[in-house]
């Protein structure tokens, strides 16, 4: 399950001339407009600028590939994508798996947008579904929080899930963004899941500790924890309750809050 390191060292390498160029002078320039950037086999790329996390989450998929598997592309099929963001993981594994089937849930109104951009402009709307909802355990809404962070080299996109209940009144009405929730265990049903990826803010530990993820037909998974008041070493946590659902679990080689397991 190593990822395959990228090539490139640097980010602007990734792209064609001149628009490696216009990359780098939005970047000197902190543009704030987005751009859209093509790769040197054709993908289309939409990045906004600060604040949002675009470039750091590129930054990870198309250099470090922390979400790239040493696995027979032939063997994947379905792919489910647990914040999807504005869809570089789908675009990586649309290049890395050809014949597989995505199906994503993002929830952030304009991450959901970019998202759709990212698709429509390289022809993957077929190959990929876009749920604009979180993925949960049960149907309704979910409130995201707003960190308020405006560090650049933040891991997230500043937003994380929270119980709308267990907010102050002050919190809940100034820094909270109400989001569809689906039932991700109804959504998925009982497919074989030859990739899952879990990106999703804190939510992760309602989804683990559900009964029903111990039936999920998954045979890879790579997922992203987050520590918080509740579980303050998630990354500990996360890890047993794969191990004792027999998955066989490794957190080196994909980066710091991560780790990824194998079930056969």
């Amino acid at each position: 399950m190593n990822k395959t390191p990228s090539p490139a060292t640097h980010f602007r390498n990734l792209f064609q001339f001149p628009d490696n160029l216009r990359y780098v002078i939005w970047k000197a320039l902190h543009s704030k407009a987005p751009i859209t950037l093509r790769f040197k086999d054709g993908t289309l790329l939409t990045l906004r600028p600060l604040p949002a996390s675009d470039f750091q989450v590129a930054y990870e998929i198309f250099i470090f590939q922390v979400y790239g598997f040493d696995i027979d592309p032939d063997q994947v099929r379905l792919i489910v994508d647990l914040g999807g963001n504005v869809g570089c993981s789908c675009l990586f594994w649309a290049r890395q798996y050809p014949r597989a089937r995505v199906l994503a849930f993002e929830p952030h109104p304009s991450n959901a947008a970019c998202f759709r951009k990212n698709m429509s402009q390289n022809g993957l709307e077929k190959a990929v579904q876009l749920q604009e909802a979180a993925a949960g355990v049960n149907n309704g809404t979910i409130s995201l929080f707003n960190t308020g962070t405006t560090d650049a080299n933040a891991r997230s996109a500043h937003w994380r899930t929270a119980d709308a209940q267990t907010l102050s009144p002050e919190k809940k009405a100034a820094n909270t963004l109400e989001v569809p929730m689906v039932d991700f265990f109804e959504s998925v049903g009982t497919q074989t899941i030859d990739i899952l990826k879990i990106d999703i803010e804190g939510g992760e530990f309602a989804l683990l500790g559900d009964p029903r993820f111990e039936n999920l037909q998954v045979r890879n998974l790579v997922m992203e924890y987050h520590d918080n008041e509740t579980y303050p070493d998630a990354g500990a946590w996360c890890e047993g309750r794969l191990r004792d659902l027999g998955y066989n679990v490794m957190r080196e080689g994909r980066g710091p809050y991560m780790l990824n397991a194998q079930r056969n």
